[in-house]
């Protein structure tokens, strides 16, 4: 089912259904869910193989007709469309489509079925199916109709009998005006230990910090500290500051080894005080203002090591501390590199694995080097193609999958925290040890507002 959202309202309940489906309904979303989260949300029926066409397909038609009607009941009047695609080239189910159309008086409307951009691109997505499948292509079924993005004459022609089905896309897309509010800072309150707000417990405990530090009579010490903590506290950075020396302190009394400090984080005398650095600013003549500029608005940068084999205690405590649904790390997303996608297209494509082999090793070792690169610089390699039609197909299609996400894995250095649920702000999934796994990489989640070095740690072991 294809869902569409209206306003934040319905924005706020794809992020929530997203997240049930990645972390506690991922067999499919129950009609419980979808009865929770159906509020400012438009639904589509998806095409062939949605729910309802497949009840069709198997002459079902009085299910079929019930399972729509569900549908407008959980969405509501004017919330609910049934997607009818000439392009597949089954008249028979679209003539049973119009029919469930007109018995529950849910419009019909025009939708692609996209799966690539170009009508050239089936292959590439073919073997992307049979690399995901572990098959050759042999194996994978051939995909009925077509599944590019067609141009505007393509569905104009397609829909030529049904005009009002394309004008009907446009209302919908109308209807749909989402305001993310990018760039807002969303970090979570810190709990001060009494009633006092952020910036008083903070500047008490920037004081305790001189005293340990033995500074605390020196007015240069004084005054750099008075000017920071006014552009901290001006800036509403103060709960962010506590936060680090929350889970810093929590390091330092268990024993776990912190870095030094790094990066311009290194020129702030508080960072110094609260023992989240241990880089005196003043006497190496670092300037606050490369870390905190009040002319620049942006979140501080605080990059913190620990060891990697104490990382998920660190990680641990934070979750407890501002709970599960304000704490995860952060996904990554691996690709399909020159090698591999020249290894696993030939592999899918079934030529001869020494061939595929050789092809691979004439691509330069050098991290991030492209196919295209690679032709280039390498005669041999631009030789071997021009013998072997079989290898520059095998060549071409790798071109087209080269660089695409192939797997998930956790960011080894990021934690992002949140004043609202999560469930709010981006959608989760489940990670490990108890900790969800945000499903926006990281250079998403600063745009909506979630600071993601809280815990950028990298590996810091002692032999």
């Amino acid at each position: 089912m294809v869902l569409l959202a209206k306003k934040n309202e319905g924005y706020q309940n794809l992020i929530k259904i997203s997240s049930v489906l990645k972390s506690k309904s991922k067999a499919g979303l129950k009609e419980k869910w979808l009865k929770s989260y159906h509020r400012g949300l438009i639904a589509i029926t998806p095409g062939a193989s949605g729910y309802i066409e497949t009840l069709l397909q198997h002459d079902q038609l009085e299910e079929a007709r019930e399972a729509a009607k569900q549908l407008k009941h959980i969405f509501g009047e004017g919330h609910v469309y049934i997607a009818l695609q000439p392009f597949q080239q089954d008249e028979s189910l679209a003539g049973k489509l119009r029919d469930v159309s007109q018995s529950t008086d849910i419009p019909l409307v025009a939708t692609g079925d996209v799966h690539y951009i170009n009508r050239e691109d089936k292959m590439a997505y073919t073997c992307l199916k049979a690399i995901k499948a572990g098959k050759q292509l042999s194996e994978i079924e051939e995909d009925r109709g077509e599944k590019h993005f067609k141009s505007f004459d393509e569905m104009f022609e397609w829909y030529r009998d049904d005009r009002e089905l394309l004008t009907r896309t446009v209302e919908i897309a109308d209807r749909c005006e989402v305001d993310l509010n990018l760039g807002q800072t969303k970090l979570p309150s810190y709990p001060t230990p009494d009633q006092s707000t952020a910036d008083q417990f903070f500047y008490r405990v920037c004081a305790e910090g001189m005293k340990q530090r033995k500074i605390a009579s020196n007015d240069m010490y004084v005054k750099r500290l008075e000017y920071e903590l006014s552009i901290i506290q001006k800036m509403n950075f103060s709960d962010y500051f506590l936060i680090v020396w929350d889970f810093m302190k929590y390091a330092h009394d268990k024993g776990i080894v912190t870095g030094p400090g790094r990066g311009s984080a290194a020129g702030s005398l508080v960072a110094y005080v609260l023992f989240i650095t241990d880089v005196d600013p003043i006497r190496h003549g670092f300037f606050f203002e490369r870390f905190l500029n009040p002319e620049r608005i942006s979140m501080p940068d605080i990059d913190i090591d620990f060891p990697d084999t104490r990382r998920d205690e660190i990680i641990s405590y934070v979750k407890d501390k501002y709970g599960d649904m304000h704490v995860a790390q952060i996904v990554t997303f691996g690709t399909l590199a020159a090698k591999a996608a020249l290894r696993d297209v030939g592999r899918v494509m079934g030529i001869d694995s020494k061939a595929a082999d050789r092809l691979a090793k004439l691509i330069p070792s050098k991290p991030g080097t492209t196919l295209k690169e690679a032709v280039t610089a390498s005669s041999e390699l631009k030789t071997m193609l021009q013998q072997s039609e079989e290898l520059r197909k095998v060549f071409q299609t790798a071109l087209k999958v080269e660089g695409l996400p192939r797997h998930t894995s956790t960011h080894a250095a990021g934690v992002v925290l949140s004043e609202e649920p999560l469930t709010e702000v981006v959608p989760i999934q489940d990670g490990h040890e108890g900790v969800y796994l945000t499903q926006y990489a990281m250079n998403y989640l600063e745009d909506l507002g979630l600071k993601d070095g809280f815990l950028r740690a990298q590996k810091l072991n002692i032999n």
